[in-house]
């Protein structure tokens, strides 16, 4: 497919002609014809990898697209809990959760700044939603929210050192319980 003057101009894969695509054209045999209407070589959904219809119309995709958006808005309810009860929010002083018995200097403590909200999602835990803005060192770091209890990703850990003012709930976007929000990645 190419734009020719603002309009969409469709190209066929089988005799490369301007006006038809490849299902549509006239040098196509009856044989290959026949065979894409049997399934032989007809498309094939990328999800179940069955034939007769596409992605977007997947019964099975679909099913597992909402039992998915349930388990997802029950997890986002408790991060969120779990959030409010920290103390998070923006402006929020956190420090890493590495250097929570250490001595505090200005070096570690860092504002959250940001909260990338579509992050939070049941299959990503490591998310990195929470920006936090170092001004000791002049950067922002990335943490995971809820905090991931690994070697490799210890540092994305936080602790609240001073709590928000003003509450979480107030900068959530409003269908980001139900869920729904973010999951095009997966899906």
């Amino acid at each position: 497919m190419a734009w020719v003057n603002g309009k969409r101009t469709v190209y066929c894969g089988q005799c490369f002609q301007k006006g038809h695509n490849r299902r549509g054209c006239p040098q196509l045999s009856e044989t290959t014809k026949a065979r894409m209407k049997s399934g032989d070589l007809a498309r094939k959904c990328s999800w179940c990898r069955q034939t007769g219809h596409t992605k977007k119309k997947c019964e099975i995709r679909q099913t597992e697209m909402t039992a998915y958006v349930k388990e997802n808005a029950k997890y986002r309810a408790d991060v969120l809990a779990m959030m409010e009860s920290m103390g998070m929010g923006y402006g929020a002083l956190v420090v890493p959760k590495q250097n929570e018995n250490r001595e505090l200097d200005k070096e570690h403590l860092s504002i959250i700044t940001k909260i990338d909200w579509n992050n939070v999602q049941l299959k990503d835990k490591d998310n990195r939603a929470i920006k936090a803005y170092n001004t000791f060192h002049d950067w922002e770091h990335e943490y995971c929210m809820p905090a991931v209890a690994s070697s490799y990703w210890a540092y994305g850990q936080l602790t609240v050192i001073n709590k928000a003012k003003i509450s979480i709930r107030e900068n959530m976007p409003a269908d980001w319980l139900s869920g729904r929000s973010g999951i095009d990645r997966f899906f």
